[in-house]
């Protein structure tokens, strides 16, 4: 044990006394008790409908095309619009790069990076209890096994450098790869049970590390580039980190005194007891209907996730919001019944 943080150097034996499915030929590892896993989409939405709440505008669908610097304010140029600022913080992940050479003569090329990954059916859930990593290499953590929030066990991600950023195709040659290195350490594996293949395109720095910045020769221009993987567990400390080190130095921040921390949460109609869920229906009768039969979501969960500040405007946004269309049918069955709830929205009806 490491007397600093809740971390084991186990044998292969006492490791399957945790994990009975761990393989034969893993001979040692370490234990971290005090990890955990988050529904990256579902944190990152109700992040943004805290900052909503508290006065914080959006505005979506306007792509960046340009910056005009001024003596203490940027003009922000966009397809449709325009916008001043007296600070910009460029968060544009695999578009960073591209952000930043639009105004800066020190230049940026991230390198993108995908990854594939295999969906297990929730059938699986009891495969692993914890993330199993491999011993990582220069490519990063490497192919894991690794529970999800939502049940299902998930496979992945490859490493393969690509030049198109936007480039998510799966490719037969990843899936391949996942099927082979998580065998490695994981036995009993039912891949007939996948229910979806996705990949992610993520960016990588030449130098392998974050870069948190002020643009070179742009004053209160910050740059976030190159926040690869552990980049989401950062995220709440690369957040302070740029308060501390650049925005107060700019600016004589006060608090906000009516500022909000709390956030309304979804109520997830499946995980309530029966008798919650007779009294739910009663005050709102749509929670009687099911329109995911996979996930049982329900038409009242649909219409908060499109109605709620931030809601979904499209099928994707419902998707992330509720994990309908994410079952074994992956929307066979509910996708034309969401397509119409979205659409009665817009028309009010």
């Amino acid at each position: 044990k490491n007397k600093s943080t809740p971390l084991y150097y186990l044998s292969g034996g006492k490791i399957r006394r945790h994990e009975k499915n761990i393989s034969k030929n893993v001979v040692h590892g370490l234990l971290a008790t005090n990890s955990c896993i988050v529904d990256p989409f579902l944190l990152t939405i109700r992040a943004c409908e805290s900052a909503y709440k508290n006065g914080v505008k959006f505005i979506f669908n306007s792509e960046v095309t340009g910056f005009e610097k001024q003596k203490d304010f940027y003009i922000i140029k966009c397809k449709n619009t325009t916008f001043q600022s007296k600070m910009v913080i460029n968060a544009a992940g695999i578009y960073s790069d591209f952000i930043n050479n639009l105004v800066s003569e020190k230049k940026y090329a991230l390198e993108a990076i995908r990854g594939d990954y295999i969906v297990l059916d929730k059938s699986q859930n009891s495969l692993v209890k914890r993330t199993i990593f491999s011993l990582p290499t220069e490519k990063g953590k490497g192919v894991l096994v690794t529970p999800s929030t939502s049940g299902n066990i998930l496979l992945g991600p490859t490493y393969k450098k690509i030049t198109n950023k936007d480039g998510t195709n799966v490719t037969e040659e990843g899936i391949k790869e996942i099927r082979e290195k998580t065998s490695i350490n994981v036995d009993n594996i039912d891949y007939s049970k996948l229910i979806r293949t996705f990949a992610g395109v993520r960016s990588h720095e030449k130098n392998g590390d974050f870069i948190i910045e002020e643009a070179e020769g742009c004053k209160n221009f910050i740059n976030l580039i190159g926040i690869e993987s552990p980049g989401l567990s950062a995220a709440p400390a690369i957040s302070e980190y740029v308060v501390d080190k650049f925005v107060s130095s700019a600016f004589d921040l006060k608090k906000k005194p009516n500022w909000d921390p709390s956030i309304n949460k979804d109520m997830v109609f499946s995980f309530l007891s029966i008798n919650q869920k007779r009294r739910l229906i009663l005050q709102n009768p749509l929670y009687s209907k099911i329109i995911c039969k996979c996930e049982l979501i329900t038409q009242a969960e649909i219409l908060n996730s499109i109605t709620r500040p931030l809601g979904a405007s499209t099928l994707e946004g419902v998707k992330k919001r509720t994990r309908c269309m994410m079952g074994v049918c992956q929307g066979g069955y509910c996708q034309s019944r969401i397509e119409k709830i979205l659409l009665d929205v817009k028309r009010g009806t």
